[in-house]
Formats: structure tokens, C-alpha cells, sequence
């Protein structure tokens, strides 16, 4: 990974002119998804998370899932809270800290918060990070049917804050796809948002893989 000092690593990408975005003004999270399917298949290919998506969990494995996701998220917004802060909120969208729900999960099952846990190697630059970001938010989109069906198979277990986060804003997906368009406006810019979504997927996937 290319070396950055303190003041550049989180540098944001410069908003530009409309005419300038990528693709004829194609929208960027169409172009990010098109380029991550691969890494996309395999971070769900996974049997904990095949499971998850088509019969749930019971609570012993449920717990092992949250403790891996909680290093993974918990290890990105340590490592990128520079980033974070500086992007503050925009109209309708704001990030939501994924460590803190997942904490309160386990905390909800009587499960121990690990206290360390080893970051992945990923990318810090503006535009990687916001790559990352369309995985972290994206992740939100099966929330509600994840959710129904881990309440089916734990009902009366209130440890699902993590898979709700998008369940109660359905507009949250869409204002996020808006600031990817302001932010990414340009080819290099998208080209190392890809290159960050693809770290994010890999490290999701090396993070559920023995679960």
C-alpha cells in the first residue's frame, strides 16, 4: 500500500463539474457494484453467511458471527476515524457506527466484547474509503429479511441492532448512492473506490470464513 503522511491519507476527492463524472454521469455505486460481483460472491459464499440468508442462526453461531464482524468493524473505525469524522454528515445521510451495534448484540446475548482484535491491512485514501463505504452500507439492504429470519429461529432476542441498522431507513440507501455521485466525480477517484470496495470485501470474507 502506497505510503500516505497524516495530513494527505484522508484527503477528500475535490467535488467536480457534473460533465466531468464518470461513464456519461452513470451512477457510481452501479459502477462499483458491476466491478466487486466477484468479490461480492465470495464474501457471501461463506457457510455461515449461505445460512444466515436462507434459514438463520441458532444463538451459539449467531454470537460467533457478531465476534467477527465486531473485530472487523471495530478494527475499520478505529484505523479510519480521521476519515469518519471528516466527512461529518450530509443531507439525509450519516454515518452510523457499525462497532457500536454489534457491541450492544453481544452484550445482548451475554457475550464478551473482545477488547483486541487485529485490523486488516486496507486502504486509507479519500476515495478507498468511501469504496469501503458502499460495502459497509450496502450490507444494509437485506436487513429486514435477515432480521424476520433470525427472529424466527431466536424469537424474544433482542441482539439484532447490527442487521436493523438500514431496516427503519429505507432512504438511507438512496441518499448514500447521492453522495457517492458528489464525492466520486471522477475516473482515478472511482477507479480507487473499486479498489477499496474490493479490500473491504476480502477482509469481510477472511473475517466469516471459519465461523
Amino acid at each position: 500500500m502506497t505510503s500516505l503522511t497524516a495530513d494527505t491519507a484522508f484527503d477528500m476527492p475535490a467535488p467536480q463539474a457534473a460533465s466531468s463524472r464518470p461513464l456519461d454521469d452513470e451512477r457510481v455505486s452501479r459502477r462499483l457494484r458491476e466491478a466487486t460481483r466477484a468479490e461480492h460472491a465470495r464474501a457471501e459464499a461463506a457457510p455461515v453467511m449461505r445460512d444466515l440468508f436462507s434459514r438463520g442462526l441458532d444463538p451459539a453461531r449467531y454470537g460467533g458471527l457478531l465476534t467477527a464482524l465486531y473485530a472487523l468493524y471495530a478494527g475499520w473505525e478505529a484505523d479510519h476515524a480521521e476519515f469518519v469524522r471528516r466527512i461529518g454528515g450530509r443531507p439525509g445521510w450519516i454515518y452510523r457506527s457499525r462497532a457500536g451495534a454489534l457491541a450492544r448484540d453481544l452484550e445482548a446475548l451475554g457475550l464478551p466484547v473482545p477488547a483486541r482484535f487485529a485490523s486488516p491491512a486496507l486502504p486509507f485514501d479519500g476515495a478507498a474509503c468511501w469504496g469501503m463505504l458502499y460495502v459497509i452500507e450496502g450490507s444494509t439492504l437485506g436487513g429486514r429479511i435477515i432480521t424476520a429470519r433470525l427472529q424466527a429461529c431466536m424469537p424474544g432476542v433482542d441482539a439484532m441492532r447490527f442487521f436493523s441498522l438500514g431496516a427503519s431507513e429505507p432512504v438511507r440507501w438512496p441518499r448514500f448512492q447521492r453522495v457517492l455521485d458528489e464525492v466520486l466525480a471522477d475516473e482515478r477517484s472511482v477507479t480507487r473506490a473499486v479498489a477499496g470496495a474490493r479490500a473491504f470485501f476480502a477482509a469481510f470474507a477472511a473475517s466469516t470464513a471459519e465461523v
